[in-house]
């Protein structure tokens, strides 16, 4: 075998390579810990024949081809390494099984063959455990000491230089120190910090686990004292009510190390204050001079020498009611600013009061400390009381209170009506109420501008009025004051606005001559004089055609945009007023607006025409214009056809806004499959429209079919196409694509609307569908216009597909015809055992009271026509059956199977006969053995053959036969006893 290596070596040179042999994947760096077993990846692609290298620097340690994996392996590979990988298939990847730091090195996967060599290569870095340590530690069983507060340099120190960062870590969360070796981190001691582990981390994407520090770090960290104080609950934040108790305990929480001595203690540099020397502040009966600082301290010495102390500072706050007082009484005239500060009357107050509140007559006027009155009113007179409120650390409030009188003098007020409303001819009396302080001495009314006296009471007498009547009156008073001054109301006091309302002629300006289509745009104007303004305009235009429409403006002016051939009728304009006492006036004006416009010939695409050879065809050409069209048809020639020419009629007229103008040819021959134009010329411009007549044909297709899609429905839109020259009929479809059994259509007249529509619903959702849509008429179909379309996903549905709901309806309808089933046969079962009840009853026998109790079935009851009245019951279900064409069937339990016909009749006797549908030693059979018959649990039938007897013979006439349902699973039957139904 080494022989046959050593050859194969020799012979590499000639053996014919692939050019295209290329790395899949290749060595990279990498970085392990002693020990630890490192893969480096060498996968080519085409290797053919070519060679396969690795080496360990410059060191050849490893060669071979695909076929012949281990062609040369030094004793250093075979120690250290072996192959992963399927060389066969391209794959030379290689382990280090145990890594040593000899193994640092740059490992290379090398490929030669047909002159090509080429190469990548990892390096391998092979580290230990890192070396932590503390900069200027000082340790205490095995834990390093330090002050709450302080820093220490910790080090973290890695072999050589290897990829990777180092990290340090702080009970297992990675610190903010990160970098390369070595690596100084310098973190704040907190008492949290006690005891927690710290260690470094060498991290690279290469290792399979980080490498650490050989030795945790861990610290003691010393602090100060931690000082509670619990001040009694009822002098929460160290406040107290002046004359109750105050209380306070100080304690030390923790301490490292603990403190020496009995305890914190009190201290205070308040005169006339005794703390005594314990822990417990104790204050009876406190006054407001006793209130300030109180301080609570401990202290303890570190491992170093050095001391911590801590000190809690209650402030004690002593908290009593205010003192509040405010002159007997202000006087004011009305219009003064009115600015009285009650804060100022407050003498004393702590806490510093919190809430004024200014009442008028008990009722709060205003919030706040100042009382502020711009411009003070005669509804100002009377007592004003402010009140102080302070409220204490405990909620508990307490306040003061003073009053004062505000004594306001005002000028006359008359109150009169704003506005007197009246319609022309109508009176009123119109009245002045005059309020003042003192009395008003006089009082007059008068009209403005003027200054003469119309009436000097209180009253206004206005009789017969007329638009002159209209304008301002004025009630004019005066008083004196107690001082001897003459005070008169103001001048925009006491008026009265007279309004004299009517409804004038409204006049509609516009256009009064015809405008081009096109030219400009159509501005219609409603004035109207009237008291008061209209509140409302309508407008209502009516079309050449007749046809009113009311125009959604609701203002004076109606713009109806760039003249159109539809803005040309007549329009009219009502106003609507409101008067005072809800009457309404109205007045209406009307113009009629023309615009010329070109002629326009209508139903351009419907320009076809058929007709059978020996009818009649009528060709129709319609067009609207202003002014009136002069048409023409002409022959395919070119040449105009002329009215009661040989076989033609023309026909022209006016209906609806439009002009009809028909061609009628009479006895159609062959020769007048034609096309023919229709020319329209009014002098503003032409148009003309080419028509086609043919023969009768099959219709062309529907167009413009569109579809739109919900959940569970898919409505279709279609115009018809040609009609071929016959009344024509469409046909929808609609077919499931995938399921091909799902299959719906409708046929819909053709009664001339311009769209049509027909829905299909009850289908599923996110389901695929073909829509086909076909025209018809007596000389054929015509293709089919199709749509393929999906019904929509419904929202609940989302992204876990629209068929969980159709599955969840699907479910609801297969339990409820379940519990329809077994409801059908529970009450098949209560009908036949009445039945069987009921004819035992007759024959004098007990009905049976139980399903497994005995039911003759050789008995059958009889009627008056001396026929059972089961087999008269079904007897006549089956002439029905029979006389809807039907054939009749015969029941399984309370169903006819679909197996067996109805028995013609015969001699039979009425006897029951029974069938047993298996061995009498079945029972002790498997369901194996019995494969292919009946087990004791299954149901079978039992023919029940009722004779009729004749009229004149007692032969029976045989009914058709009856099935009864036999259950052979109730074991209480006993060995000869009837069976049961």
């Amino acid at each position: 075998m080494d022989n046959l290596k050593i050859l194969v070596l020799c012979l590499l040179p000639i053996v014919v390579f692939s050019q295209d042999a290329q790395f899949i994947s290749h060595p990279v760096d990498t970085l392990v810990k002693v020990g630890n077993e490192v893969i480096f990846d060498c996968v080519l692609e085409n290797v053919g024949g070519g060679a396969v290298s690795w080496l360990k620097g410059e060191e050849d340690l490893y060669r071979g081809i695909a076929t012949i994996p281990d062609l040369y392996e030094s004793d250093a590979f075979k120690e250290c390494c072996e192959l992963t990988g399927d060389t066969a298939s391209g794959d030379f990847s290689m382990k280090i099984k145990s890594a040593k730091y000899e193994d640092a090195a740059a490992w290379k996967c090398k490929y030669s063959g047909g002159g090509v060599i080429f190469e990548e290569h990892g390096s391998l870095s092979v580290l230990d455990d890192l070396d932590c340590s503390v900069e200027d530690g000082t340790q205490n069983e095995g834990l390093y000491q330090v002050i709450e507060g302080n820093t220490k340099k910790l080090n973290c120190l890695s072999d050589g230089a290897p990829p990777g960062s180092l990290t340090w870590i702080r009970d297992g969360v990675d610190s903010e120190s990160t970098g390369d070796s070595p690596l100084v981190w310098e973190p704040t001691f907190a008492d949290a910090d006690s005891n927690l582990v710290y260690d470094c981390e060498l991290r690279h994407e290469t290792l399979a686990e980080p490498i650490s520090c050989e030795n945790t770090i861990s610290f003691d960290v010393q602090y100060k004292p931690v000082i509670k104080v619990d001040i009694n609950p009822e002098n929460k934040d160290g406040k107290v009510l002046e004359g109750k108790s105050f209380s306070a305990d100080c304690m030390v929480v923790r301490a490292k190390p603990p403190i020496e001595g009995s305890g914190p203690t009190w201290s205070t540099t308040v005169e006339g204050a005794d703390v005594g020397d314990s822990s417990s502040l104790n204050m009876p009966a406190v006054l407001r001079s006793q209130a300030g600082d109180y301080v609570c301290s401990a202290e303890n010495v570190f491992f170093d020498g050095s001391t911590g102390k801590s000190e809690e500072t209650v402030t004690l706050e002593v908290q009593y009611p205010p003192v509040l007082s405010l002159p007997q009484n202000y006087t004011f005239k009305v219009g003064d600013a009115v600015s009285i500060n009650c804060s100022e009357k407050v003498t004393e107050a702590n806490p510093p009061v919190s809430e004024f509140t200014w009442k008028r007559h008990n009722d709060v006027f205003q919030t706040g400390e100042v009382l502020t009155i711009d411009a003070i009113t005669r509804e100002d007179h009377g007592r004003f009381t402010c009140e102080a409120k302070s409220v204490f650390y405990d909620g508990s409030e307490d306040k003061a209170e003073s009053n004062t009188e505000f004594v306001v003098q005002y000028k006359p007020d008359a109150k009169t009506p704003a506005v007197v409303a009246l319609k022309e001819g109508e009176s009123r009396d119109v009245v002045c109420n005059v309020e003042a302080d003192p009395a008003p001495s006089t009082v007059k009314w008068i009209k403005l501008p003027g200054t003469d006296a119309l009436s000097e009471t209180e009253t206004l007498t206005l009789t017969d009025v007329t638009l002159d009547d209209a304008g301002e009156y004025r009630c004019e008073a005066s008083n004196t004051f107690y001082d001897g001054e003459v005070a008169t109301n103001d001048e925009d006091n006491g008026i009265s606005q007279v309004v004299v309302q009517f409804m004038a002629s409204a006049t509609l300006n516009g256009p009064t001559v015809p405008v081009g289509e096109g030219d400009k745009n159509i501005v219609l104007n409603c004035s109207v004089e009237s008291e008061p303004k209209p509140n409302s305009y309508k407008w209502e235009f009516v079309n050449k055609a007749g046809e009113m429409t009311v125009l959604t403006e609701t203002s004076m002016m109606l713009d109806r945009g760039v003249a159109s051939r539809e803005h040309a009728g007549n329009y009219t304009c009502t106003a609507t007023n409101t008067f005072y006492d809800g009457t309404m006036g109205k007045s209406s004006a009307s113009i009629v607006v023309s615009v010329n416009y070109a002629p326009d010939i209508m139903d351009k695409d419907d320009n076809m025409v058929a007709a059978e050879i020996g009818s009649e065809a009528k060709l129709i050409c319609k067009a609207t214009a202003e002014p009136d069209p002069t048409f023409k048809w002409l022959n395919a020639t070119g040449g105009e056809i002329k009215n009661k020419e040989n076989k033609y009629t023309i026909e022209e007229k006016y209906e609806d806004g439009v002009f009809v103008y028909t061609l009628t040819i009479s006895d159609v021959v062959e020769a007048d499959y034609a096309s023919y134009e229709c020319n329209a010329d009014n002098g503003i411009g032409m148009d003309n429209v080419k028509v086609e007549l043919s023969p009768i044909t099959a219709p062309g297709p529907p167009v413009d079919v569109n579809v739109k899609e919900t959940h569970h429905s898919l409505t279709v839109t279609w115009k018809a196409g040609f009609n071929g020259g016959e009344k024509q009929t469409f046909i929808v479809k609609l077919e499931n694509e995938k399921l091909t059994s799902e299959r719906l259509s409708d046929t819909i007249e053709d009664d001339g609307r311009d769209v049509f529509t027909h829905t299909f619903t009850g289908l599923d959702p996110n389901v695929d569908y073909l829509i086909s849509v076909v025209a018809k008429n007596t000389k054929g179909e015509s293709e089919p216009s199709t749509q393929e379309v999906k019904t929509a996903v419904p929202p609940s549905a989302g992204k876990r597909g629209g068929s969980s709901s159709s599955t969840v309806v699907i479910a609801v309808v297969v339990v409820i015809l379940l519990l329809i089933i077994i409801l059908g046969i529970v009450i098949l079962v209560l009908v036949r055992r009445k039945r069987s009840s009921s004819y035992n009853t007759q024959k004098g026998e007990q009905a049976p009271q139980r399903l497994d109790e005995e039911v003759p079935l050789n008995e059958p009851k009889e009627n008056d026509k001396g026929v059972s009245e089961f087999a008269l019951d079904e007897n006549e279900k089956n002439k029905k059956n029979k006389g809807k064409g039907e054939e009749a069937q015969p029941l399984k339990g309370s169903e006819q199977t679909p197996e067996d016909d109805v028995k013609k009749e015969s001699d039979a006797p009425e006897e029951t006969k029974i069938e047993e549908p298996q061995d009498s030693d079945s029972k002790d059979k498997s369901p194996t053995e019995e494969k292919g018959k009946k087990t004791n649990d299954e149901v079978v039938y039992a023919e029940l053959d009722h004779g009729k007897p004749k009229e004149d013979t007692a032969t029976p006439v045989k009914e058709p036969t009856q099935y009864a349902t036999i259950d052979f699973a109730r074991t209480s039957q006993r060995p000869g006893q009837p069976t049961s139904l």
